[in-house]
């Protein structure tokens, strides 16, 4: 048998247990941070809805469509959020429950190790001549040593266990979140790129006829600021080439960025059954060990 050493144990869980705490933290922080900033930011968007804009229709367009594509955006932020909570976060609370467990088995065989030279005492100050009672000493001590053995086997095995599956609740801990992450950069970025060519597009010129006729301004002369109709229609058709081409860029940038999504997606789903397959393998190893050792 190996002779653990509880006190390297202890100091390795109290370790690892301190780790998982900063982690938590950390993501909890982040949580409650970006939980309260989006709150905050979606309430204050929320006040440009209610801007009321009677004197250009193309600036209430903007206003609503500004609102809408940021809410739009938040919705997928809220999304990222939940999971931090739902599904990161009580992956951080997995090794601090096992470790109390480990802790259990490692005082229940200081205890065994504690009655087993206890009984080696007794025996030791047994008169040699009581043949009866050092017999009765010696099955006790066997009984203790029998303990010992299968206990500390037992603690070896379930430390070698949870260090592996340590190693994989990491991988599916960062894994999940970066591809969160990356799920809502995407969409924003989707979103976004669509709002930023909309309003690039609009002409500043196109609404001041109706301007002028709504506030009866019929003397201004609209050349000065070189309102024609047509000098319009040609400037919105050159720009509408150069925003297509600026788009298609833009577009070929998010679909190489959805492209990878996608590749991460199937990437994250191939490893979180690899974990999972990882996991039942050595939970079998673990299982024909011991049914080999007995």
């Amino acid at each position: 048998m190996t002779q653990i050493n509880l006190r390297d144990v202890n100091v390795k869980i109290n370790s690892e247990i301190k780790k998982y705490e900063k982690l938590k933290k950390a993501f909890l922080k982040i949580y409650e941070t970006e939980t309260k900033t989006s709150k905050t930011r979606t309430e204050n968007i929320e006040k440009i809805r209610n801007i009321q804009e009677t004197d250009n229709k193309n600036l209430e367009d903007i206003y609503k469509k500004f609102v809408d594509t940021i809410k739009s955006v938040e919705d997928k932020h809220k999304e990222h959020l939940e999971k931090i909570m739902n599904l990161i976060l009580p992956v951080t609370e997995i090794y601090p429950k096992e470790a109390k467990e480990r802790k259990k088995e490692m005082e229940d065989l200081e205890k065994t190790k504690k009655t087993k030279e206890k009984y080696e005492k007794n025996r030791n100050e047994v008169k040699n001549d009581d043949v009866q009672k050092i017999q009765s000493i010696n099955r006790e001590i066997a009984k203790s040593r029998n303990d010992e053995v299968k206990k500390a086997a037992s603690l070896e095995q379930a430390m070698v266990k949870f260090e592996s599956e340590r190693v994989i609740d990491n991988q599916f801990l960062f894994l999940h979140y970066i591809h969160s992450e990356l799920k809502y950069h995407c969409a924003a970025l989707e979103n976004l790129s669509d709002l930023f060519f909309e309003i690039k597009g609009i002409d500043p010129r196109e609404n001041l006829r109706d301007f002028a006729a709504h506030y009866d301004i019929k003397d201004y002369d609209f050349s000065k600021i070189g309102i024609d109709m047509k000098e319009i229609d040609e400037e919105r058709r050159r720009r509408s080439e150069r925003d297509s081409e600026e788009r298609d860029n833009v577009y070929s940038s998010v679909n190489n960025s959805t492209t990878k999504r996608s590749k991460l997606k199937s990437t994250v789903k191939k490893s979180t059954n690899s974990i999972r397959d990882s996991q039942n393998n050595l939970k079998d190893q673990l299982k024909e060990e011991e049914e080999e050792e007995e």
